[in-house]
């Protein structure tokens, strides 16, 4: 039965890749560099998209402030490449800490694991972790976004 007050499924279509960039202080007063994806406000908390996927990328030589050098930007941007059409809605990119962590909301949470095992093995010199977890409301991200 048709019900005009339910909310309408996010479709692919609607996802805009619109990114913001700011530089803050993370709880140690050193530099975290944030890329967020403001053109996933719309779909924020709308279905199928409820679980949130992170994927970190620890660093094996961050410089004093905990931020990859130029020796490992390349393989990071090889990474990313590679990680961001692997998984649904990118919406975070955080960089700090000697770790970049790459989040996403998605339908699909049990496909997570193979992705992330296949990306393993193509970046073997670097530990990767990841997690998947319930996140309907989005939290984290509008936590970002305000």
């Amino acid at each position: 039965m048709w019900n005009p007050f339910k909310r309408k499924d996010a479709s692919p279509a609607e996802v805009k890749d619109t990114w913001d960039l700011a530089q803050v202080e993370n709880d140690e007063g050193k530099p975290m560099f944030l890329r967020v994806n403001t053109g996933l406000k719309a779909i924020a908390g709308r279905r199928p998209f409820t679980h949130r996927v992170g994927v970190t990328f620890l660093l094996r030589q961050p410089d004093e402030h905990g931020l990859p050098g130029p020796e490992e930007s390349e393989a990071l941007n090889q990474f990313e490449d590679a990680l961001l059409p692997a998984l649904a809605v990118p919406a975070l990119v955080i960089t700090t800490k000697g770790f970049r962590e790459f989040v996403f909301y998605t339908a699909t949470p049990d496909a997570v694991p193979a992705t992330v095992d296949t990306l393993r093995s193509q970046f073997p010199a670097n530990e990767v972790q990841s997690y998947a977890e319930a996140d309907a409301a989005w939290t984290v991200y509008r936590s970002f976004v305000g």
